[in-house]
């Protein structure tokens, strides 16, 4: 890992391409706790200073659909994404949105990060292209970053501000004063603006595609003959399925002695009855809890790791844990299975992936996957619908690609419950 204080003694080298990627929403934090905000200008100044004049800055951060936004703030949006490309940044827009407890959330924003990385990787166009990931964690890229490094021997530099923070707090200053600005003061006005974005404006995105129509419209194709069996590749984000499956066993008795193995079990199933499927994965995290559960909970996973593993399941462990107020809870499970998957498409693995999960951060998997050509089911709970695991941003990116019910099974159906 690179520090700052080592860049800046090192002369710039322009004679070969320099790939950026920056994770605006995790470094921005730590410009706020030091009454800064990231001037871009400043920010491209210093990235030319370093690395010369052929970098190649990819900036990730989050976007409001405008379809749901008021027209003002949709304007404005746009005039600063327009701001950002001209000053030369290559901007790669994720979800964005409020929720019901008015916190701001962005989805999809690691994944995205983490595809591109892998694409650099896997077309290694030029052996002499470096790629460089500025973020603030630098544990939620470890995994990746150790992939891409042994898998494809490419030249991959990190720079983590929390790491600056902890070893170097002199040069982790220096660079927040060399790319940061003064707070702009008048900003309640933008922050009552927010307000004014109803979270029942992104729940009504799901109007069209309920869990009646879900029913109705599976039940007419269900009939239908059914397509050549591709080759198929299973992916199961444990963390999304384990918490919609407490949910229906509370609010549906007939369903109260399933438990995870059983249910994985009939997915895979499933699955196999319709696919030619090589391979079932699943990815699995730590969930938020308590410090003191941590210990049951691993042994717990343990034996279902072991029993999933008799019945042909790859399973992976992530214990890439941070530590929040009274608790633990994972980071880099989907930035993990999201890189699995388009590596595997990259390298021509399989025909057609099925997701087993609802979550709005694998939002550029489907659409790196529509790039790439491969089909894509996203298999996910639907119900209770107050707190249904199929986030509406991944239905409306599900709608692009053709007949969405062909494409969305609902495991509520797939139950018959």
């Amino acid at each position: 890992m690179l520090t700052l204080d080592k860049w800046i003694k090192e002369e710039p080298k322009p004679s070969w391409n320099v790939n950026i990627y920056i994770d605006y929403h995790d470094l921005a934090p730590y410009f706020k706790e030091q009454e800064k905000a990231i001037d871009y200008e400043n920010l491209y100044s210093y990235l030319e200073n370093q690395f010369g004049k052929n970098i190649v800055p990819y900036l990730y951060m989050g976007a409001y659909s405008e379809d749901y936004i008021p027209r003002h703030i949709a304007e404005r949006q746009k005039k600063h994404f327009n701001y950002l490309t001209q000053i030369g940044f290559r901007l790669r827009t994720c979800i964005k949105y409020i929720r019901n407890s008015h916190m701001l959330t962005v989805k999809g924003a690691e994944v995205s990060l983490g595809i591109d990385l892998m694409q650099h990787a896997h077309e290694k166009e030029d052996h002499k292209d470096t790629a460089i990931l500025f973020c603030g964690e630098w544990n939620r890229y470890r995994k990746i970053v150790d992939t891409i490094k042994k898998k494809y021997g490419v030249k991959l530099k990190i720079f983590s501000l929390a790491q600056e923070y902890e070893d170097n707090y002199q040069t982790f200053l220096d660079f927040i004063s060399k790319v940061g600005a003064p707070l702009k003061t008048g900003t309640d006005k933008k922050k009552e603006d927010l307000k004014s974005i109803k979270p029942s404006q992104i729940s009504d995105m799901l109007a069209s595609f309920n869990e009646t129509s879900l029913r109705q419209r599976m039940k007419r194709t269900q009939g239908a003959a059914s397509k050549k069996h591709l080759d198929t590749f299973v992916y199961i984000d444990y963390g999304n399925i384990h918490h919609s499956l407490i949910d229906l066993k509370r609010n549906n008795a007939r369903m109260k002695n399933l438990t995870e193995a059983d249910l994985f079990l009939i997915l895979k199933q499933k699955a196999e009855a319709r696919n030619n499927v090589l391979k079932s994965v699943l990815f699995m995290g730590t969930p938020l809890l308590k410090i003191d559960e941590l210990k049951v909970l691993r042994k717990k996973n343990e034996r279902l790791k072991k029993f999933l593993e008799q019945k042909g399941f790859e399973v992976h462990f992530l214990y890439n844990e941070v530590l929040y107020k009274g608790g633990m809870k994972e980071r880099g499970v989907d930035l993990s299975l999201g890189i699995s998957i388009i590596q595997a498409a990259l390298e021509q693995q399989f025909e057609k992936a099925i997701l087993i999960s609802g979550d709005a951060d694998f939002v550029p998997v489907v659409q790196k996957l529509k790039e790439l050509n491969k089909e894509i089911e996203i298999w996910s709970f639907t119900k209770p619908e107050n707190n249904c695991a199929l986030s509406p941003f991944l239905l409306l990116e599900m709608s692009k690609h053709g007949d969405i019910y062909q494409k969305i099974k609902s495991i509520n159906s797939l139950l018959h419950c």
